[in-house]
């Protein structure tokens, strides 16, 4: 897979793959990316709605680089990388789809979330600012929600008001499976 990319960023021209789950997608690659603590290798590409897009490369299958295309002309527009790079020199890799989706987030940490906060490094959202036991994110809420799920009552989502009944409702759902 890493050779078709390769392939299809050297020669600038589209490449058409098929994503975990059957989809099909033809994008113009960006760069072969692996995430902060090298656990995963994704590919970082411009979607055919021009929208960037991160795909993790384990789950790609039958590449094809466009051959018939003129070579160059998979290039990426000079705005969209230098969009894609600013993201990706603060951002979490795995969001980048999300960029245009990240806002202030305010979370409550108990002293227990502290210490899951500085020792779970995996899609860590970066701290934006802090207040006592406020953290303050800018990220995706999509983030904050995979991110503090597994906190439980450690970490109390306090702003936007929606992420809030959203996880409201997992922890509902969540304690009416296991009988409470």
């Amino acid at each position: 897979m890493a050779d078709a990319v390769t392939q299809s960023m050297e020669a600038e021209r589209a490449l058409s793959f098929t994503y975990q789950g059957g989809r099909r997608y033809k994008v113009l690659p960006f760069a072969l990316k692996t995430d902060k603590l090298s656990m995963y290798n994704y590919l970082v590409c411009l979607g055919e709605t021009g929208k960037p897009m991160v795909f993790r490369l384990s789950r790609l299958s039958e590449p094809e680089v466009d051959l018939r295309a003129k070579p160059g002309s998979g290039r990426l527009p000079a705005d969209a990388q230098a969009d894609i790079k600013a993201y990706l020199a603060e951002g979490d890799i795995s969001f980048l789809s999300e960029m245009d989706r990240e806002r202030e987030i305010h979370v409550r940490l108990t002293e227990k979330g502290r210490k899951f906060y500085n020792s779970i490094l995996h899609m860590r959202p970066r701290k934006f600012d802090e207040d006592g036991d406020v953290y303050v994110f800018r990220c995706t809420e999509k983030q904050i929600e995979n991110y503090f799920f597994k906190f439980g009552g450690e970490a109390e989502i306090l702003e936007p008001e929606s992420l809030r009944e959203k996880l409201r409702g997992m922890y509902r759902n969540a304690l009416t499976v296991y009988g409470g």
